[in-house]
């Protein structure tokens, strides 16, 4: 018999690319330098050495590590999987890169953090996790910490036309492990999805809940809690949603 387990252990630990000490992490990083380097300069933001950098639901910080690595920026990284920023931390020492981890709860971050940031991350399609009560209390923690005219950055999937249309059919949601994502119903008050997943070879299965987001949901949730210049960036290959405090 398998085992009920926590939905975030249960994904992370199947998807390597999350994980900066392994090959498909350390591509990911890779491609995240890449990307980050567009957005940057999209949005017109100098950073420099000494920089500091939030980085948020951050898993092994392979945003923040990216910043680092490219320009010299000091990341603070914070998420509720101890494990995963051990991992970023490792990577980082091993790189001589600053890099600083914090467990806990980014919906409480001005209690976990001391600010002045010049840049704070939200990147990953983090707001899976997020409804958008929790999103709002982020957002607006996060513009306390943030000095004046920095951005607060979100790379999100437009989960409403690409998760919705396929919102009753089960799937192959990974192949190695193959794991196997069935549909458990909608929740049209929370605008989350309940989903089940299973474990085919270790037959271990979680019970998660997805928050659905669209570009315009983020925007909205940033100019509500006073982020000025709010911008949306197109894909590839996903949006890219940033706000400055004013």
């Amino acid at each position: 018999m398998g085992r009920l387990v926590d939905p975030l252990e249960f994904y992370y630990t199947r998807t390597p690319a999350f994980n900066v000490t392994t090959p498909e992490g350390r591509a990911r990083l890779e491609a995240v330098k890449k990307r980050l380097r567009e957005v940057l300069d999209a949005l017109g933001v100098d950073l420099g050495r000494g920089c500091r950098v939030l980085s948020l639901c951050s898993g092994s910080c392979i945003d923040g590590i990216a910043l680092a690595e490219e320009y010299g920026c000091t990341a603070t990284c914070v998420d509720k999987q101890q494990w995963l920023l051990e991992a970023g931390l490792a990577y980082a020492g091993e790189k001589g890169l600053k890099v600083e981890a914090v467990v806990g709860d980014v919906e409480n971050v001005e209690e976990l953090v001391d600010g002045d940031y010049d840049v704070a991350l939200l990147w990953g399609s983090s707001l899976a996790h997020l409804s958008v009560w929790s999103f709002d209390r982020v957002a607006s923690g996060t513009l306390n910490l943030l000095k004046r005219g920095a951005p607060l950055i979100v790379e999100q999937r437009d989960t409403i036309f690409e998760v919705l249309p396929r919102l009753r059919s089960s799937a192959l949601a990974l192949e190695d492990p193959p794991v196997v994502e069935y549909h458990a119903g909608f929740d049209p008050e929370k605008g989350s999805l309940r989903k089940f997943y299973v474990d085919l070879a270790s037959r271990d299965m979680a019970r998660d809940e997805i928050y659905v987001w669209g570009p315009w949901l983020i925007r909205y949730v940033l100019e509500k809690n006073g982020y000025t210049g709010v911008r949306v960036l197109p894909p590839p290959p996903r949006h890219v949603v940033a706000g400055f405090k004013g």
